[in-house]
């Protein structure tokens, strides 16, 4: 990695002219890279600019794509915040996730159980498989028969990180292979494959 291009992403990143076409470039550079030296001056930028959501949403994307410990706390308050708009919630929930968050375990498995439509229940059940609460294991298998575009797929994706621990959810995903899409069967499979150890 050439330390002048990581600095040069940095200091367009803290340019407060960059547009959100810039930002969304630099921040997707920043996960790719994989440098954590990117960490401090994301943050900086989403607790002192006054960046419209559609900007910020880029940060939180690079915070959550580079496992930011770090900005566990922001993202915590972005989550609970009651003017948070949609967009920015679901990809802060999926940084949460990658984060390994505990604190939204909770409130993310009511949004599962409530099952409404929407980004926030896909960003959920997304979320749910990375932290890999046991707590969880109940309410993704529910979500196995979702009538939801996706949430079937993704919660057999998630049941499968949990390997072994989601041991219950077998019987459910072996009816997601006998009557799922092709990609519900393949990921439910996979996840069975994965709890059983094979």
């Amino acid at each position: 990695m050439n330390k002048n291009n990581i600095d040069d992403l940095i200091d367009n990143l803290l340019d407060s002219n960059s547009t959100a076409d810039e930002i969304s470039t630099i921040t997707k550079e920043f996960v790719m890279l994989q440098d954590r030296k990117a960490i401090s001056p994301l943050l900086h930028r989403l607790a002192y600019y006054d960046d419209p959501y559609w900007i910020r949403k880029h940060l939180v994307f690079a915070l959550g794509g580079l496992e930011a410990l770090e900005a566990k706390e922001i993202l915590l308050d972005i989550f609970f915040a009651d003017e948070t708009q949609v967009e920015l919630k679901e990809i802060t929930i999926i940084a949460l996730g990658y984060i390994g968050a505990t604190e939204i375990v909770v409130p993310l498995m009511e949004i599962v159980k409530t099952g409404k439509p929407g980004e926030l229940l896909y960003a959920s059940v997304v979320a749910l498989g990375y932290i890999r609460d046991p707590k969880s294991i109940i309410v993704l298998t529910k979500a196995l028969d979702s009538e939801e575009f996706l949430i079937p797929q993704t919660a057999a994706e998630a049941l499968a990180k949990f390997g072994v621990a989601a041991k219950q959810a077998i019987p459910q995903l072996q009816k997601l292979v006998d009557k799922g899409n092709d990609a519900e069967k393949h990921s439910a499979l996979d996840a069975i494959a994965q709890i059983r150890g094979t």
